[in-house]
């Protein structure tokens, strides 16, 4: 199973991706965390601007080889991620209007 890691939050330290690598693959034998660059850009206290963070998030869940997403850092910048320019979103009850924003944007 490949997850891969997007950071909508705070930056992740680069210098930790291998140990996370290697706890993963320990304690989950057949996971492999594939970690988008863009979890090491730096916009203030967010890993890279809006723009960035929602390439980083749509490329992960668009790729065809990713099993799954995970957020580094927990998803504290993820509500000031625009996805049409106009919405934010808050909270777990909203990921339906979330997916359905995201599928129009790209259809």
């Amino acid at each position: 199973m490949r997850i891969g890691v997007v950071a909508p939050s705070c930056t992740l330290d680069p210098a930790l991706q291998p140990q996370l690598s290697t706890l993963a693959a320990t304690h989950f034998p057949g996971v492999e965390l594939v970690f988008d660059p863009q979890c090491t850009l730096s916009d203030g206290h967010f890993a890279g601007d809006d723009t960035a963070r929602i390439s980083a998030f749509v490329g992960m869940a668009n790729d065809p080889d990713i099993d799954a997403i995970w957020f580094a850092r927990g998803g504290y910048g993820s509500p000031t991620i625009f996805v049409d320019g106009d919405d934010m979103y808050f909270g777990n009850d909203q990921l339906p209007l979330v997916e359905a924003a995201l599928k129009r944007t790209t259809a």
